[in-house]
């Protein structure tokens, strides 16, 4: 008998802290939001991507579409309500 490699893992609930909450990244990681925007992102699976100059700080991000139609999104822009095709840069 063999388990399906469809059986997805929970999305783990923001953790509160304070005034804002830990969303739960993949590597261990955590990404810090303030908590009137956790509803923004909440109950979606993110994961941690280094940058490119130092590995110990990165991005959490999510894959979202249809197969074939696949991109990334990133959390720090859907917090600033950037479309994905804007020009602008919301990280710096």
């Amino acid at each position: 008998m063999s388990i399906s490699k469809n059986i997805r893992r929970k999305i783990p609930e923001p953790i509160p802290v304070d005034d804002y909450f830990l969303i739960e990244l993949t590597k261990g990681r955590y990404a810090k939001v303030c908590a009137c925007h956790v509803h923004l992102v909440r109950g979606k699976r993110w994961f941690f991507v280094a940058a490119n100059d130092n590995p110990d700080v990165g991005y959490a991000k999510r894959t979202v579409g249809a197969r074939g139609k696949k991109h990334t999104e990133a959390m720090h822009r859907i917090i600033l309500g950037l479309d994905p095709n804007s020009e602008f840069d919301g990280d710096h």
